[in-house]
């Protein structure tokens, strides 16, 4: 919240809420992290048939922004790496635009 100065105008906090901005800025991290684990168990091809890799692979789907055929590389690991490194730049870059508008409040 702004302070009110003695004319009774007040003034705007640069801060914004301290606890929006940090939620903003887990969970476009946490959406980022999980988008860079499928890219890496991909490019160093763990096993598919875990659960836990298949579990990051549906996140990771569900989560890209329908940036998966935006590339289509000739290498299939290409494209996951363009993609949705792609879409992991894309949620940072929103998360960093809202935490910015937050702020300004």
């Amino acid at each position: 919240m702004g302070s009110i100065h003695s004319e009774g105008t007040r003034v705007r906090s640069s801060e914004g809420s301290p606890a929006v901005g940090a939620t903003i800025s887990v969970i476009t991290g946490l959406i980022a992290s999980a988008l860079a684990l499928h890219i890496f168990f991909v490019i160093f091809e763990a096993n598919p048939g875990n659960s836990f890799v298949l579990f990051i692979a549906d996140l990771a789907r569900s989560l890209s922004l329908g940036m998966d055929p935006l590339f289509t590389p000739e290498s299939a690991k290409t494209g996951v790496f363009l993609n949705y490194g792609f879409a992991a730049v894309l949620y940072l870059g929103i998360g960093q635009v809202i935490l910015r508008l937050v702020r300004r409040r």
